[in-house]
């Protein structure tokens, strides 16, 4: 990228200011215009790199300070320079967070601190504009990209691409090939591949029109995934020349459904391929997806990274070896932190295994992958009560709006309500037991039935002492057998007294008829 040469300043203005002045003022003058005008070219054109800017104005400054300038301007120009390296500063570090949070999925929030970036100059602001282009594409807001202005010489190249592929995923044909001629005039200095990845892109997207325009979307899935011909495929071997086009003939493959393919035409590629460990990666995928797990074992057996470590993890899990793949799961978060599939795979893994701290960790982690907010409290919020801090996952499920019941997951009403039985909150008990019960959860329906029981439910739910008598009928009463008894009757009146007395009743009953 060419320079640009500071202009020159203007001869009048120098000619006056020499004019009728001692030496010493001449010169401080002179420095004074010369560095406000260095210093308004610099603001109006500066790049993302602020070293030479500091390291021009600091040389200027002490400059001025040489001739002997008065105290109060040298305090002035160093406040501004101190505070306008600071304000550059400032602006560098959010451009760097907001690549950070565009790397680990993260968009809204890479969008808002872009967004509140201004005043970064020319090349400031091409980067700016970059990166919103990459959260549009990732975002499907295709004409968002397409809109934008190509006028730009330096911008257009570097987002022509994605217009590309943004014309293409519209299925816009003619115009994806017009874009397409467009952007290789701009960019074939820097293209090392012959644009093999686009060029066959455009070629799927042709071959999947020609598929719709015959009917037969209506075909198998199969019919339609292979949209790119074996023997099309088997021709661009003569394409590869190095190990970054046999990775892009691969992946192309890998996209296309051609499985069975690759691996028949792999005596066709050179060994300089096989030591590439993102090529084995890539075959390990391959034989993982045909479920021949020996093969794709024996491709990574030796390769120490991320990808190969997740995909021996799922071998794992289609073995139903649980702790060896939250293993590797582990191994591959220590090659790759921000792993967003090992996260994904790990955290489930954490709760079946029973090892809630490091499931937290692993769910505080995952806040940096773009994941759900909401998603992520009703996680925190799993595992605080899991390791019975229940206070701090009350605490997680707070940003929750009751008002819009509508929005809210059933898990958090759940959730809730059984928090609130163990902190006590009675009024929070009645109410989130009513909200779940509300969405057909039977044990918060249970709750509301014990509410009417009991003053206080809480207690009760927390008692550790025998809080009944045991039942007759247990499931180890049931199955052994009864010693049979005979059951003794106490005597309580003798029947022949009874019998007396019926006689005497009915000798009274008569003589009361005679005498009336």
């Amino acid at each position: 990228m060419n320079k640009k040469k500071i202009p020159p300043r203007n001869k009048t203005l120098k000619k006056n200011l020499f004019t009728n002045q001692p030496p010493k003022q001449k010169l401080q003058k002179c420095l004074s215009t010369h560095i406000a005008h260095v210093i308004g070219w610099l603001t109006d054109n500066m790049s993302m790199n602020f070293q030479p800017l500091f390291l021009l104005i600091s040389m200027v400054f002490f400059a001025w300070q040489a001739v002997g300038h008065s105290e109060d301007n040298s305090d002035l120009l160093q406040m501004f320079v101190r505070n306008q390296f600071e304000d550059n500063l400032n602006k560098q570090e959010k451009i760097q967070l907001a690549k950070f949070l565009l790397v680990n999925g993260d968009l809204n929030r890479a969008k808002y601190h872009l967004n509140t970036l201004f005043d970064l100059g020319y090349n400031g602001e091409l980067i700016k504009r970059r990166y919103l282009s990459y959260i549009a594409f990732v975002e499907d807001d295709f004409d968002t990209i397409i809109n934008q202005p190509t006028s730009d010489f330096l911008f257009y190249p570097q987002v022509c691409n994605l217009t590309v592929l943004s014309y293409l995923m519209k299925g816009d044909s003619n115009q994806t090939k017009r874009e397409f001629t467009n952007c290789k005039i701009r960019t074939s200095f820097y293209n090392k591949d012959n644009y093999f990845w686009l060029n066959n892109l455009i070629k799927v997207q042709d071959n999947i029109s020609k598929l719709k325009s015959n009917n037969e979307e209506n075909n198998s899935t199969k019919n339609i995934q292979h949209v790119l011909t074996p023997k099309d495929y088997t021709e661009l071997l003569t394409y590869m020349d190095s190990v970054n086009s046999a990775l892009l003939w691969l992946k192309l493959g890998l996209y296309t459904g051609l499985h069975n393919e690759i691996i028949n035409l792999l005596p066709n590629l050179s060994e300089e391929v096989y030591e590439s460990y993102r090529f084995r990666e890539i075959m390990a995928l391959i034989y993982f997806r045909n479920k021949d797990h020996t093969n794709a074992k024996k491709f990574i057996e030796d390769v120490d990274t991320a990808n190969a470590h997740n995909i021996l993890a799922g071998i794992y899990l289609k073995q139903n070896k649980t702790e060896l793949a939250f293993a590797e799961y582990k191994l591959a978060l220590l090659k790759k932190h921000n792993s967003r599939n090992a996260l994904e795979k790990i955290i489930p893994l954490s709760y079946i295994l029973s090892d809630y701290t490091l499931g937290l960790d692993y769910v505080n982690q995952l806040e940096f992958t773009g994941v759900n907010q909401s998603t992520l409290s009703i996680l925190r919020s799993i595992f605080l009560l899991r390791n019975k801090n229940y206070l701090e996952a009350w605490k997680a499920l707070a940003h929750f709006d009751l008002t819009s019941t509508t929005h809210i997951p059933d898990k958090v009403f759940q959730i809730k309500n059984f928090l609130s039985i163990f902190l006590n909150y009675p009024d929070e008990i009645e109410r989130y037991s009513n909200y779940a019960c509300n969405q057909f959860d039977g044990i918060s329906c249970w709750v509301q039935t014990q509410l009417l029981i009991w003053p206080d439910v809480s207690k009760h739910f927390k008692r550790k002492s025998d809080q009944g008598l045991k039942p007759l009928f247990t499931s180890e009463n049931i199955i052994v057998p009864w010693e049979i008894k005979n059951i003794k009757e106490d005597l309580i009146v003798d029947q022949e007294n009874l019998e007396q007395l019926d006689e005497i009743q009915d000798i009274n009953n008569e003589i009361a008829k005679n005498i009336f």
